[in-house]
């Protein structure tokens, strides 16, 4: 939702617009999104690799 999107729905469509902006990083260092927390970074990748696995 703080990607913009109101309704808070996952979608294959949202999926990859995450991992499109996630590539543009070298690390979790560099990896800014809006409401990631730094504690967060480091599982938020593998979390969204699982994600697209289901999808």
């Amino acid at each position: 939702m703080e990607m913009g999107e109101k309704d808070g729905i996952i979608t294959p469509e949202r999926l990859e617009k995450l991992v499109k902006e996630v590539l543009r990083h070298r690390n979790f260092a560099s990896l800014s999104l809006p409401g990631l927390s730094e504690e967060r970074k480091t599982v938020f990748v593998p979390g969204l690799a699982i994600l697209c696995g289901v999808f």
